[in-house]
C-alpha cells in the first residue's frame, strides 16, 4: 500500500459558506447579464446554499463562462467606516414585534449581526440610509404569524437564504450589487407568515 495520499477530488472536498455565497453572486451577475432566468436563478441560488461539495457547485455554473472567475478570487471590498457618523444612532441587535409593529428608517449604523422578530405583529427595516459599520453583515429574520419587510440599498450584495414554511420567504428583486458594496446575507424563516427582501 503506498503512504501517498489520493489527490482530493472536487467531488468530495467540502465547500464552505464563502464558497456558496461566491457562487450565489455569480448566479446575480448571470442573472443581470440576462443568462438565466428569475426562476432559474431562485432554483440555482438555492441549490448553492444546499451544496457540500464543490462538485455541487461546479453543476450551478458550467454553463456561465461569462461569469467564472478564478477560485483564488477575493471576496468584494468594502470600505467600512471606523465609527458611525456623528448623531447616527446604532441599530439595536433584536428587533421585536409582538402582536405590534416597529420601524427602522433614515440614518442609523449597522453592526454585523442583527435579529428581526415579528409574531402576530409587523417589522419594517428600511435600511437605504444606513451606514455599514463592517462588509459582513448578517440579518436573522424570524416571522411567526406576522410579516418582516427588509428594504436594502442598491450596491448592496445581498444573499437570501431564508426558508418558507407554510409561508413565504422571497428576495423580490434580486440585483447585482456594486464590488465596493457591503455583503448582506438575510437568514431565518417564515412560518405562516411573509419575509420579503427589497432592493430599492
Amino acid at each position: 500500500m503506498s503512504d501517498e495520499l489520493e489527490p482530493l477530488r472536487r467531488d468530495v472536498l467540502r465547500a464552505s459558506d464563502h464558497d456558496r455565497n461566491r457562487v450565489v453572486e455569480m448566479l446575480s451577475e448571470a442573472l443581470g447579464l440576462g443568462q438565466i432566468t428569475l426562476p432559474e436563478y431562485e432554483e440555482r441560488s438555492h441549490n448553492a446554499v444546499q451544496a457540500r461539495t464543490f462538485a455541487d457547485l461546479d453543476r450551478l455554473v458550467v454553463d456561465l463562462p461569462a461569469v467564472q472567475a478564478p477560485s483564488s478570487m477575493a471576496a468584494p471590498a468594502y470600505r467600512a467606516p471606523s465609527v458611525a457618523p456623528a448623531g447616527v444612532p446604532r441599530m439595536s441587535e433584536n428587533k421585536w414585534a409582538v402582536m405590534s409593529g416597529t420601524r427602522v428608517r433614515g440614518p442609523i449604523a449597522v453592526g454585523p449581526e442583527h435579529t428581526a422578530t415579528a409574531f402576530w405583529g409587523g417589522v419594517n427595516l428600511d435600511l437605504r440610509e444606513a451606514t455599514f459599520l463592517v462588509g459582513d453583515v448578517t440579518l436573522n429574520v424570524y416571522a411567526v404569524m406576522g410579516g418582516v419587510e427588509i428594504i436594502l440599498p442598491k450596491g448592496a450584495n445581498v444573499h437570501v437564504e431564508g426558508v418558507g414554511i407554510m409561508g413565504a420567504f422571497e428576495h423580490k428583486n434580486p440585483q447585482t450589487g456594486d464590488p465596493t458594496g457591503p455583503r448582506i446575507t438575510v437568514k431565518g424563516f417564515a412560518f405562516w407568515g411573509g419575509v420579503e427582501v427589497k432592493i430599492k
